[in-house]
């Protein structure tokens, strides 16, 4: 086991994140709202934001009930995992690159562990090319505060897998063959979500960008999408300054700002 995972190797606890979160030395600052379990840490996140709760605040739970995808599709998350929504108050132009930016501090987080981690457009992180992790980003605007955006990662950690889910999805100590400290993990992606974060509000998108492609498992290769107006298959060229991603469709290069896409080969 390399340094890097020697330091996730410790006691496996989330309570003590509110107590050490201040000693990041990030621009957020962090306040951590810590629960046992929940229905989803975006919904609690919600409430707290519709409540006046400044920018910073972060749910987590060791369980949620309901927790969900894209399209309000169900992410099972049980003990074991890592489920947190972090609160961010960005200015319009910072938005659209937020999802990306996020699932970049996750791979980047997960390369420094020695982890052969890639994204999938648009919001899957993959680990030895099976699902481990997810990011959900909403926005809406609060009479008075102005644009609010809800940053949900989930990441399987040390969590069983549901019967079906382990031919597509992975544990992270699956990978390593350990189980590992998802409070250290915790403090880790917090300080890179910060990182990325400061990036983007001040207009650097395009390096969130560079270094998006590079993990990319997605672009040059041939694949379907599926939108509300029908299916397309192509060659995923790129991703552009609001995230969205172009496909070479044969007829010329379309962009996709929506859609579930499969690899097709």
């Amino acid at each position: 086991m390399n340094k890097g995972r020697e330091d996730l190797a410790s006691e496996d606890s989330l309570s003590e994140a509110s107590k050490l979160v201040s000693n990041l030395g990030t621009r957020i600052r962090y306040q951590v709202y810590y629960l046992e379990k929940c229905g989803s840490t975006q919904d609690v996140a919600r409430e707290l934001a519709e409540k006046g709760a400044q920018e910073g605040i972060v749910v987590v739970a060791e369980e949620q009930e309901n927790g969900r995808g894209r399209l309000g599709r169900r992410w099972f998350s049980g003990r074991g995992g890592l489920w947190f929504t972090v609160v961010l108050k960005p200015q319009p132009d910072a938005l659209g690159l937020l999802s990306l930016g996020v699932g970049v501090a996750v791979g980047r987080v997960l390369r420094g562990l020695g982890l052969s981690a890639g994204l999938k457009w648009p919001n899957d992180v993959l680990v030895d090319r099976r699902k481990a992790g997810g990011i959900l980003v909403e926005g809406f605007t609060v009479p008075g505060d102005g644009i609010v955006a809800l940053v949900g990662v989930g990441l399987n950690v040390n969590n069983e897998l549901p019967p079906g889910l382990a031919e597509v999805s992975v544990a992270l100590r699956e990978v390593v063959g350990a189980r590992l400290s998802r409070l250290q993990l915790f403090l880790k992606l917090l300080r890179e979500i910060d990182n990325v974060y400061l990036q983007l509000i001040e207009g650097r998108g395009e390096v969130i960008l560079e270094e998006w492609r590079r993990l990319s498992v997605t672009l040059g290769k041939t694949v379907k999408i599926i939108t509300a107006d029908g299916e397309y298959i192509g060659v995923a060229v790129d991703v552009g300054s609001l995230g969205e991603l172009y496909i070479d469709i044969g007829d010329g290069i379309r962009a996709f700002y929506a859609g579930d896409v499969v690899h097709v080969r």
